[in-house]
């Protein structure tokens, strides 16, 4: 990476280089957060943490921006942890690899993290580059917003000394974009009881269903893209259609924001079911390819479904809310409100699943929850739903707003882009925050370098992107008064 340093945005290299040997997952950002006390005592700035270990770290102004008015960057620790199936990689002890490619940084079989180290690493970078000029800055950093959000929704306002004027949030992924509304999301997770025939029959063949290697995607902002298949989903309607075919078990997902790349399941069918698969070698709706072996017996921990549970199965799961479902009539091409069946995993006496609902009108939130809870109290599903996160209510013609479009005008000639986006930001918890312990209403405004396939191996940022936010950000500082 020694090759970015020179570039306009080589500190911002610098500290990403750093950055990614760093264990970030969601839930392990301790080391991440030392780092940042590590470099505030570094270059003698002020930081303050609360009790679920956000930090807040202050940068006094440059001297001819004493009576500015205070501006908070804003960026989240941890990172989405997904690799390849056939990569060897421990994101607990293991350092990323990247390489680049095309004018492109990217890790190699892995998330790279970009989704939010770039930003993070642009803000350590205005705080510490002594040519840029900047009001006082409060470097914000959460924790667990990739998962459970917990940083902004427990975010202590008065123990980390956050009192700013003006939220710049770095975590929007498109070049030339100002984000100023985002939507609100609610986790729900559930689990139920299995039933099992009591032995299996030992003239049935067993064939294992594998979707491997799909493109995912981010769970919002993709979440409409046709090609982007939810495995899990593609996986049981597969079984769905094969004749007298039970499930013994069924895997596939893991993060509940990212969408299932993978999927394994095991089913009992009849000899003749399972070469008649075997040799159509099917594909799902958008040409993907399944992968299927016949397993011996003695390789199958347990008994399938029964006939009748096995259908209720199928039939409750493939029916629960997926995908994109209302745009918005207000923006053109955006996604109003969307689910995402993100994983499940059985093991002999219960399976368990996630599931994350989006939309910018908290009442959809809720509907589609009721939706998922009618189909799932069909299997007698325990479903429990997370605090929901609040979706950012626009500011489109602000004062800050104003000033990113003519910085960003400036810098590149061209006209930004005023958007809302579909996937969740943490704006909108943190300025409700901010105003409940200081009455101070914050103008807030998104925006960061293009990445593209964020929370999938494929992840990359575009690195000229990256000169070009470092310099419009710079400039941003520079116009508040």
């Amino acid at each position: 990476m020694q090759e970015l340093y020179s570039l306009k945005s080589g500190l911002v290299w610098q500290y990403f280089n750093q950055l990614r040997q760093i264990p970030r997952a969601s839930g392990n950002e301790s080391a991440v957060i030392d780092w940042l006390k590590q470099f505030a005592n570094q270059n003698q700035f002020d930081y303050k943490t609360d009790s679920v270990n956000n930090i807040c770290i202050h940068v006094p102004a440059t001297p001819e921006h004493k009576s500015s008015k205070t501006v908070i960057l804003q960026n989240h620790a941890d990172m989405v942890t997904e690799k390849r199936p056939e990569i060897q990689f421990d994101f607990a002890t293991d350092p990323i690899q990247v390489q680049i490619i095309d004018g492109w940084l990217q890790a190699v079989g892995t998330t790279l993290g970009a989704d939010n180290g770039i930003g993070l690493c642009l803000a350590l970078a205005m705080a510490t580059d002594p040519k840029i000029s900047h009001p006082n800055l409060q470097i914000l950093v959460t924790i667990e917003e990739e998962t459970t959000f917990k940083g902004a929704t427990s975010l202590d306002p008065i123990a980390l000394q956050l009192n700013g004027d003006y939220l710049l949030n770095l975590d929007t992924e498109e070049i030339g974009e100002i984000c100023v509304s985002s939507a609100g999301m609610l986790r729900t997770s559930a689990g139920f009881r299995l039933q099992r025939k009591p032995a299996s029959t030992t003239e049935k063949s067993y064939v294992q269903v594998s979707l491997k290697n799909l493109p995912g995607g981010h769970s919002g902002c993709q979440i409409h893209e046709i090609h982007r298949e939810n495995a899990i989903l593609a996986v049981l309607q597969l079984i769905k259609s094969l004749p007298n075919a039970t499930l013994v078990s069924i895997d596939g997902g893991d993060k509940d924001n990212a969408i299932p790349r993978d999927c394994t399941a095991v089913i009992e069918v009849e000899p003749e079911t399972a070469f008649g698969l075997i040799s159509t070698k099917p594909v799902t709706n958008q040409g993907y390819s399944f992968e299927l072996e016949i397993l011996p017996h003695d390789k199958v921990q347990f008994a399938s479904f029964t006939l009748e549970f096995n259908e209720l199965f199928l039939n409750t799961l493939t029916s629960l809310p997926n995908g994109a479902l209302k745009l918005s009539s207000e923006i053109l091409d955006l996604v109003q409100t969307s689910s995402n069946f993100a994983s499940i995993k059985t093991n002999q006496d219960t399976a368990e699943l996630k599931i994350s609902i989006r939309s910018s009108h908290t009442p959809e939130i809720q509907s589609t929850f009721a939706d998922c809870n009618n189909l799932l109290n069909l299997l007698d599903a325990t479903v429990e739903k997370q605090r929901l996160t609040p979706g950012w209510v626009a500011q489109s013609d602000s004062y800050l707003v104003q000033l990113a479009a003519t910085a960003y005008l400036q810098v590149t000639g061209q006209s930004a882009k005023i958007k809302a986006i579909h996937a969740g930001l943490e704006v909108g918890e943190i300025t409700n925050r901010i105003k409940s312990a200081t009455q101070k209403d914050v103008q807030a405004l998104s925006f960061g370098p293009t990445i593209v396939d964020p929370h999938t191996p494929q992840e990359r940022v575009k690195i000229k992107d990256v000169d070009t936010i470092y310099i419009h950000l710079s400039e941003l500082l520079k116009l508040i008064d």
